[in-house]
């Protein structure tokens, strides 16, 4: 299974942290078409119960004209380094871009620490 799989242009991406600008660019071409809401997806789908051996997967999507629309399928469970290249590049157009992103996920009790604060970022690194 790739690492990445691009649903709007049929494209499956190996490898996904060494394409790590080549996936920038794709969401960064959205951007500059005028599209500015996006949505960031993430399920525990090992529950393992130590959340450092959990696997996950995420679903990017973006939101055009009221429809949602999945961009990108991230595969963690075989490479941590795409996860932890695709939320770089989020963080990067999060800063850079006047974008809506929101983050969506299910909440079974280990995304959040005891303060209530997200952690699901930290958790490859």
């Amino acid at each position: 299974m790739p690492d990445i799989d691009l649903k709007n242009s049929k494209q499956e991406l190996y490898n996904g942290y060494s394409r790590h600008n080549e996936t920038k660019s794709i969401i960064i071409d959205f951007i500059n078409n005028k599209i500015s809401s996006f949505i960031f997806r993430y399920n525990r789908t090992d529950k393992n119960s130590l959340v450092s051996y959990s696997t996950f997967d995420f679903n990017f999507c973006y939101i055009e004209n009221e429809i949602e629309t999945e961009l990108f399928y991230i595969n963690c469970k075989h490479s941590r380094k795409t996860l932890l290249s695709f939320l770089e590049i989020l963080q990067y157009i999060e800063n850079n871009y006047d974008v809506s992103l929101t983050n969506e996920f299910y909440n079974d009790g280990y995304f959040y620490d005891k303060k209530n604060e997200e952690i699901v970022r930290y958790l490859y690194r």
